[in-house]
């Protein structure tokens, strides 16, 4: 019997949920379900695999993901551990500051739960991160996954102190055929590994020779974002930031939405500088609001009238 057409664009989002602890307030965050969300809101079929506890911040993820239309399948609920919470603190230039609270639901992953869901899914794209692998549990459930599924892996090095070490990005690397990561994580993974040369161009060329990379995304904040792809023409592709009519209220989940974008892009087969541009203006878009999830879907009419025209 053959799978419903919806289940051919479907996308595997893999880690942490977690609430985003303001001074004067709290909304639900991490990197993979704000992916996720938009993912759903530009009207694809992402999976997001997690775990919750039994607890208020479980029932308003699940409502939230009912109003996208997004299935829980593969939220599992942990009964000894709480939702995850990251206290955020912001300065006054936009800038954020986390502070990750240890011993999650997110750190538990139950590898059986995960692997009946994606393989019922069966995704073309698998997206994942550094956080969720920071506890044995689930980094044990990562690799499962990793080892199952054979489509494109997409992965977000999104280093947040304490919660990684460099085993973890390496081996994150390795299960990757695409990479996202940021100016600063690649400067820390020059000084680390060390990578040769001094020009970040010579840093990403030798980590994808050396881990076999299709392609390596660094974004730069206001400096836009730029690529490189091995045996391409041109193979860095650069691209300047994205232009917006909001002004800047906070950086928080910028990452995200240009990662969301490049991952459209990958699955509509947009050309390479078209996704990084449209990535950067929807990056920059996000950044006009607080927080990393807009609150209601007329925020993206405007990308999609222009990107489905």
């Amino acid at each position: 019997m053959s799978l419903p057409d919806f289940y051919a664009s479907s996308i595997l989002v893999f880690g942490e949920v977690l609430a985003d602890v303001f001074p004067d307030r709290s909304v639900l965050g991490g990197a993979p379900f704000n992916v996720a969300c938009h993912l759903a809101a530009f009207g694809e079929n992402p999976l997001f695999i997690s775990r919750t506890g039994e607890d208020s911040l479980r029932q308003e993820l699940i409502e939230r993901m009912h109003r996208l239309g997004m299935t829980t399948r593969g939220v599992q609920i942990d009964p000894a551990h709480p939702t995850g919470e990251v206290q955020v603190q912001l300065d006054d230039k936009g800038g954020h500051v986390f502070r990750i609270k240890e011993d999650q639901a997110y750190d538990y992953i139950d590898t059986a739960q995960a692997l009946a869901a994606a393989v019922e899914h069966q995704p073309r794209l698998f997206y994942f991160g550094t956080l969720a692998q920071r506890g044995t549990v689930s980094r044990t459930a990562f690799r499962a996954l990793n080892a199952q599924l054979g489509c494109t892996r997409l992965a977000d090095i999104n280093l947040r102190e304490p919660w990684f070490t460099l085993d973890v990005v390496m081996e994150t690397l390795a299960a990757s055929d695409v990479v996202k990561m940021s100016l600063e994580e690649l400067q820390w993974l020059a000084r680390e590994l060390p990578l040769p040369g001094s020009e970040p161009e010579l840093w990403v060329k030798d980590l994808a020779g050396r881990f076999q990379l299709e392609r390596v995304l660094i974004t730069c904040g206001a400096d836009g974002a730029w690529q490189w792809q091995p045996g391409q023409e041109q193979a860095i592709i650069n691209a300047p930031p994205g232009r917006s009519s909001r002004a800047i209220i906070d950086t928080i989940g910028a990452g995200d939405a240009f990662t969301a974008v490049i991952m459209l892009g990958l699955l509509r087969k947009w050309p390479d500088a078209l996704s990084l541009n449209r990535a950067n203006a929807f990056a920059r878009a996000v950044c006009g609001i607080r927080g990393a999830l807009p609150a209601d879907r007329d925020f993206y009419t405007p990308f999609l009238e222009v990107w489905d025209g």
